[in-house]
């Protein structure tokens, strides 16, 4: 049954690859879902104390259906004839928006540091968890955002100072946010190189995958790493099997283990007391705890009873488990939609659009694997916040005579440009001493 995944699988890859086209959010919900449904792969997952279960059938279908929608929405949005992109030039309020937003970003990373304090230190990240505020989430937002826009405002000590706040991110145990950022910042850099921009780029290649394993196997070592424990970090690196154990202990792993287990079982859930519970919960924080709500929560108390830490979650088993496979189905529908949306922006919106989209949609189009609904609307709603803060700054900088802060600079190549021709670069945004020529 892998052998027949594999090989389907492959082929849509192929078609992402070969076939003349931009690359979108589409190309990224594609590897996305490859690299989360490793499991299918190989024929086993892996989940709890790491023990292996072989993927039932059903698991093999529920993926297959994901892929299989992903790609039906990019050959449609391929050939279906639409106005042609209308190339677009930067938008002076990127500027001042890429400066609120490293504040935004400076501001919640002081706050988390004074009320997280020594805790924050910590090598059990249960721990670190338990300290954390409103402002962490505002800093792991703002970090992302902030660096994106200062990224397609050419602002690059804006940039650095992002980069920075990141990396300490990074350190204290969050490494979604900077692994949400390289894709951001990757889509809008890969979308201004026409038509098939990965063929031929082996170095672009090499690099893609050299951090794909630094990820995966730094989740192995971060705990010896924050506590300065360097001997053991050369002790475990330098173990026989350490790239294949990375593998099996990965996310990609136990989330598609939480499927397949759920497949397996057959488990169900109340359709309208979970969803009702995810909405408000959702809307109005605080009327219930995360783990009371969430799926994953379920999952822990009913499923995996045995396992003493967090098992993250995964939105396609909560789909069938809320709803079937009706609606296992018809969220890959939406799903796909959410990426044809996303993609259409990328081709003919406008830099601030593009921006706005691109640091939000690694979530949607990479992270959601991992998450549930819960999760990912408070996601969205952490979003709304940091851009409603954006909002009220920007429009104080104004008010005050310092909408000037932003600079005459041009984004990075692809942000809000057009590509019509294969191999061809968008045209359409020109340096203001380009365009004074």
């Amino acid at each position: 049954m892998n052998l027949i995944f594999t090989v389907l699988a492959l082929l849509g890859l192929g078609y992402f690859l070969f076939v003349p086209r931009v690359f979108d959010w589409f190309s990224v919900g594609y590897v996305s879902s490859c690299i989360y449904m490793t499991p299918a792969f190989v024929g086993i997952s892996v989940g709890g104390y790491y023990e292996e279960t072989p993927m039932c059938a059903e698991a093999y279908l529920a993926c297959g259906v994901v892929l299989f929608a992903i790609l039906l929405g990019a050959f449609l949005t391929d050939t279906i004839r639409t106005a042609p992109p209308v190339p677009v030039r930067n938008r002076p309020l990127e500027g001042p928006i890429a400066f609120v937003l490293t504040a935004i970003n400076l501001l919640g990373l002081i706050q988390t540091w004074r009320t997280g304090g020594e805790d924050l230190w910590s090598s059990n990240k249960q721990e670190v968890l338990q300290v954390l505020t409103v402002w962490c989430l505002i800093w792991q937002m703002g970090s992302v955002s902030g660096t994106v826009f200062s990224y397609a405002s050419a602002r690059p000590r804006l940039m650095l100072v992002n980069l920075l706040s990141l990396c300490f991110l990074w350190f204290l145990g969050f490494r979604s946010s900077m692994v949400l950022t390289a894709l951001a910042i990757f889509v809008i850099w890969a979308s201004g190189r026409g038509r098939r921009p990965l063929v031929g780029n082996w170095k672009l290649g090499v690099c893609g995958m050299t951090m794909l394993a630094f990820v995966l196997c730094y989740k192995q070592v971060y705990i010896f790493v924050k506590s300065g424990r360097w001997d053991a970090v050369v002790a475990v690196v330098s173990q026989d099997g350490f790239l294949s154990e990375s593998l099996l202990k990965s996310e990609a792993m136990t989330q598609t283990h939480l499927l397949n287990i759920v497949l397996i079982e057959d488990y169900r859930i109340p359709f309208w007391e979970h969803w009702q519970a995810t909405l408000v919960e959702s809307l109005l924080p605080g009327v219930g705890k995360s783990g009371d709500v969430s799926y994953g929560g379920w999952l822990t108390a009913e499923l995996f009873t045995d396992v003493p830490w967090g098992i993250a979650s995964n939105i396609w088993a909560e789909m069938y488990s809320a709803g079937g496979w009706l609606l296992l189905f018809a969220f890959a529908a939406a799903y796909a939609c959410v990426l044809r949306g996303a993609s259409m922006v990328i081709r003919r919106g406008s830099t601030l659009a593009i921006c706005v989209t691109c640091a939000w949609m690694p979530n949607w189009a990479f992270y959601i694997h991992r998450n549930d609904t819960y999760r990912m609307l408070s996601f969205l709603k952490q979003y709304g916040l940091v851009l409603a803060l954006c909002g009220v700054g920007v429009v104080l900088l104004q008010m005050l005579g310092l909408g000037g802060l932003r600079r005459g600079t041009v984004p990075a190549p692809g942000v809000g440009e057009a590509a019509a021709v294969p191999g061809e670069r968008r045209a359409g945004l020109e340096s203001p001493r380009r365009r004074a020529a």
